[in-house]
């Protein structure tokens, strides 16, 4: 079985990763070595390679047509990327949190997959954003941008989830982090008992940043905070 972990980056998408990793699904290509947040987040290198190509963009807040196109070479490069994973796996799959815009291009060389969805609060992901900078036009630049990506991402998250073909769970970041039994769902779905790899203390570290979100969602021309209350109405358990 394959499975695909999708979600606006800085929402949670690299634990969970690091969950089925850790619980012998094969995340990372073979040669990886350096997994952490701060080395190669649990993504799998080719996979990672093949959507930047596909985008043309490497950086995370770059806006890019979601009408992706893509050669026969690139095409092909995502054929042979799968053939290798299921010749050396059992069970396997990637993350990328560009797999939101990419994902109508593998699922049709993808075999029989699932997909795990994270979402999370968009103070949460502004956060990560606004605390990367002291620059104040960069600090209000990166806000903004991870405000409007964060838009765009879940959108399509929720396209996927109301026309979906594989079966999908829905999962809110901050559920994974606090509730002791959303292991057990996540475990029910993926078909196996899961390693518990979440660090709650530094969850709990984090902070919002709620009055900037709140300045930027007032000149919104859709507010973050609808898209994240009907992704909220999709998650698969109660």
């Amino acid at each position: 079985m394959v499975y695909l972990v999708l979600g606006m980056h800085k929402s949670g998408t690299t634990l969970i990763a690091e969950i089925l990793h850790k619980s012998q699904i094969s995340m990372v290509d073979e040669y990886q070595s350096n997994l952490s947040y701060e080395g190669d987040k649990y993504e799998r290198k080719t996979t990672n390679e093949i959507n930047k190509e596909l985008l043309s963009v490497s950086h995370s807040l770059v806006a890019v047509d979601q009408n992706i196109q893509h050669t026969v070479e690139q095409a092909n490069k995502i054929k042979q990327i799968v053939a290798d994973c299921e010749k050396n796996n059992i069970a396997w799959g990637f993350k990328d949190p560009r797999t939101c815009l990419t994902y109508h291009i593998w699922k049709e060389v993808l075999p029989s997959h699932k997909i795990l969805i994270v979402y999370r609060n968009p103070y949460q992901v502004m956060a990560h954003y606004f605390n990367s900078t002291r620059r104040l036009d960069k600090l209000i630049f990166r806000s903004y941008k991870a405000l409007k990506m964060w838009k765009k991402y879940n959108l399509l998250l929720l396209d996927l989830i109301e026309h979906h073909e594989a079966p999908i769970f829905v999962l809110n970041y901050q559920d994974l982090m606090s509730s002791e039994n959303i292991l057990l769902h996540i475990s029910e779905f993926v078909g196996q008992p899961l390693y518990d790899a979440r660090d709650t203390k530094r969850y709990k570290r984090q902070k919002e940043q709620n009055l900037l979100y709140n300045v930027f969602e007032f000149f919104s021309g859709y507010q973050a905070r609808k898209i994240f209350s009907r992704l909220e109405n999709y998650k698969s358990y109660i």
